[in-house]
């Protein structure tokens, strides 16, 4: 899961030896608790900020991949001597977008 060679990928890197169960957690000091349950939150927002990350680039490229279909699905139409309002009512592109094409 590591990004680069800098990013923490395990439990090591974090400081963390292992999780730990209730029972041992009730059984830590509070300064150790303290300092455990902050590593384990830096651990998991660390791992959720890059789930987050790789779920917005794939939806970016879906999207990029969307908008592509409509440019060349304008392209035909357009060769086709459809009109730009037609053009534009069936791909969502703006008009200016289909003249340049």
């Amino acid at each position: 899961m590591s990004e680069s060679k800098n990013d923490p990928e395990n439990l090591q890197e974090w400081g963390l030896e292992r999780f730990l169960t209730s029972e041992e957690l009730n059984n830590c000091s509070w300064e150790e608790r303290m300092e455990y349950e902050d590593k384990l939150k830096r651990y998991r927002d660390w791992h959720n900020i890059i789930a987050y990350a790789r779920e917005q680039g794939m939806r970016r490229c879906i999207e990029k991949g969307r908008k592509e279909v409509r440019i060349s699905a304008a392209k035909i139409l357009k060769e086709e001597g459809k009109t730009v309002d037609f053009i534009e009512e069936i791909t969502d592109l703006s008009k200016e977008e289909i003249e340049n094409l």
